[in-house]
């Protein structure tokens, strides 16, 4: 991914980045079964759960500051991170106080890691009713407490869905 020429990230700090040019590697569909290995899915769990929650911890931090630096402390400080299943993590506003939802996903990986949508995340995303973007973060330091950031503002067009997890029934 390209960057922006910057001095290196401080504590707790989010870094907006250029987004990336295409190339992210799909990879492909398989008809056979996956070979089988010893994943701990619960530990897997957890560390993601680690991970998205100072994301999301970041990108409130972000929101509220950005509005603060534009002369609105009174949205910043309506910012607020949203319940499971809303659709979207952070509700924020622009300067004019228009309502922004984000959904927040963030990875340890590059910018081109893959990263997980439920079916909730999706539809809301691509419904147009809703004022909604993307953080992507990546190159997540949890010592540190800082990642690197683009803005997807229009999953349809920038986002190629492959579905990896089904829900199914008895005929």
């Amino acid at each position: 991914a390209q960057t922006a020429e910057k001095e290196p990230a401080k504590r707790d700090t989010l870094r907006e980045v250029l987004y990336p040019a295409a190339g992210g590697k799909k990879p492909e569909q398989r008809r056979s079964p996956i070979p089988s290995s010893d994943i701990d899915y619960v530990s897997e769990q957890a560390r993601n759960k680690i991970v998205g929650d100072g994301g999301e911890s970041l990108v409130v931090a972000h929101e509220q500051k950005k509005l603060t630096d534009a002369s609105r402390p009174d949205l910043a400080a309506l910012v607020e991170k949203m319940l499971d299943g809303s659709g979207y993590d952070v509700r924020s506003y622009d300067e004019e106080g228009k309502e922004l939802h984000i959904e927040v996903k963030t990875t340890t990986s590059g910018a081109d890691a893959a990263f997980f949508l439920s079916r909730n995340e999706w539809s809301y995303a691509v419904d147009r009713k809703n004022p909604f973007v993307i953080y992507r973060l990546h190159n997540y330091n949890a010592e540190r407490n800082t990642a690197d950031f683009f803005i997807i503002d229009d999953a349809e067009a920038q986002l190629d869905p492959v579905p990896e997890v089904y829900k199914v029934y008895r005929k």
